[in-house]
């Protein structure tokens, strides 16, 4: 499956979802517009950790580049505020609950297959296409019982989901309905440090929502 949007939704789908974009580079007072068209975004990397800005990375694989000195189309940057993990984002859910076990780093990574078609004759790629839309998590947690780290060792499932927040009061929800743990330890790095368990998971396909992951943006 690829990834598509609907709405304000953000949900994996079947559909790949097309979009161009642009950027100018100023020079000596003539701007130079670069419209790159028929983009799929192929990864995207999101990293939550405590008292940490909230960082990522997005991209893209296109079909085409053109280059000329027409006016610009796009809106102007945002300007919002940058979000930290510690003081933006609400308290992490798991199973619909509030988490007992305390999460330090959660690295979220989104990977659609995306790939160009090319053959002779054409400059660009002739067409797009997408392969497994494929979610996995990278965490590091406090060991604070043993049955969280039981629950990694039988290749556990369960949901996970939490919410950022700016200073404007914009939201944005990531709702993982069904994530499966694939490996994690208790790692002891030394003496008067705390006992870390470091691993991942993997979102499979939720037959009742009807998918991996569901991301909600709430506008002010």
């Amino acid at each position: 499956t690829g990834a598509s949007i609907k709405a304000r939704f953000l949900t994996s789908g079947t559909l790949p979802k097309f979009v161009s974009l642009e950027k100018t580079l100023p020079n000596d007072g003539t701007d130079y517009r670069t419209l790159m068209t028929g983009m799929i975004c192929d990864t995207m990397n999101l990293s939550f950790e405590s008292r940490q800005i909230v960082s990522g990375d997005i991209a893209f694989v296109g079909q085409e580049t053109t280059y000329n000195t027409e006016a610009r189309t796009y809106l102007a940057q945002n300007t919002g505020s940058v979000v930290n993990a510690t003081k933006n984002v609400a308290s992490f859910r798991v199973d619909d609950l509030v988490a007992t076990d305390c999460y330090k780093t959660i690295n979220l990574t989104m990977t659609a297959g995306a790939r160009g078609k090319d053959c002779i004759s054409e400059k660009g790629n002739f067409d797009m296409d997408i392969g497994e839309f494929n979610i996995s998590i990278d965490f590091s947690a406090y060991f604070r019982n043993n049955s969280f780290l039981e629950n990694i060792k039988a290749d556990g499932s369960q949901a996970i989901g939490w919410v950022t927040e700016d200073v404007e009061g914009n939201k944005l929800a990531f709702y993982l309905p069904k994530t499966k743990f694939k490996d994690g330890k208790a790692n002891i790095e030394g003496k008067d440090t705390d006992v870390m368990v470091a691993g991942s998971m993997q979102a499979i396909l939720d037959t009742d929502t009807g998918h991996q992951i569901i991301v909600d943006l709430f506008l002010v």
